[in-house]
């Protein structure tokens, strides 16, 4: 994990590369903490493509009003697991796919799991994945380089 200025924690995967795929589609379920968010709280999922290309999956702002809506149309929501897939362009080449949120009270938490890369129809959308493996805090104490 990586710190990035005061307060965005972002995970970076490891590459995949995409050549034996006709039609790759990036995929990622994502869970919030009901509380109160703020204009400056932030959740963004991309996929960075050795091509040059960048693919936002859901990117956008965390707040009381309204949160983001993903790539794929479904809206980021309180405690709900919802999936988002996102098409990678056909000259993506080797794609990484990095995911981070940023909140200013460890009452915030963005959770992310289910993370596949795969032709499309292959993802999952079934029922909602087991509680989460990876949980991402703004004071997180402990750092994975």
């Amino acid at each position: 994990f990586f710190f990035v200025g005061f307060d965005f924690a972002y995970a970076t995967l490891d590459p995949v590369d995409l050549a034996a795929m006709a039609t790759p589609v990036v995929s990622i379920w994502t869970h919030i903490d009901s509380t109160g968010y703020e204009d400056k709280d932030a959740i963004r999922i991309w996929a960075e493509c050795s091509s040059g290309a960048v693919v936002d999956v859901v990117t956008g702002v965390l707040d009381d009003a309204a949160h983001p809506v993903g790539a794929s149309g479904s809206s980021v929501t309180e405690n709900e697991w919802i999936p988002h897939i996102a098409a990678l362009p056909s000259d993506c080449g080797t794609v990484t796919v990095k995911f981070g949120c940023q909140t200013n009270s460890n009452s915030e938490e963005c959770w992310f799991d289910m993370i596949e890369i795969v032709e499309a129809g292959g993802h999952n959308t079934g029922p909602a994945p087991p509680p989460p493996r990876l949980r991402l805090r703004e004071r997180a104490p402990w750092v994975y380089r």
